[in-house]
């Protein structure tokens, strides 16, 4: 919200401070995806130690785990990334709204 609004405060024009956020928020999605995946693996680890799942079972193999990670992944990496500006009109009912 803070980065939105200095960028609108700016004329729409992206300056160092929305840059800065940015990466913070680049930063803050990897590690979020680092830590999910280590959980992952970790429930992994756990269903292959009371013998649900056979000992050589890698994550990509076991659904149930795979792709609920991957979504969890692709949600978490939903952001706009830092120095990508990008600028579109849209003309509908008599009426033209810019997004940026």
């Amino acid at each position: 919200i803070i980065e939105s609004d200095i960028f609108f405060a700016n004329n729409n024009e992206a300056v160092v401070t929305n840059h800065i956020l940015r990466s913070l928020v680049s930063i803050s999605t990897l590690l979020t995806i680092y830590f999910i995946t280590k959980s992952y693996e970790n429930k992994l680890n756990l269903l292959k130690r009371v013998g649900i799942l056979h000992e050589c079972t890698y994550m990509r193999d076991c659904g149930d785990i795979f792709y609920p990670c991957l979504f969890e992944i692709f949600l978490v990496s939903l952001h706009c990334p830092p120095f990508i500006d990008y600028e579109f009109q849209v003309r509908q009912l008599d009426r033209s709204d810019t997004y940026s």
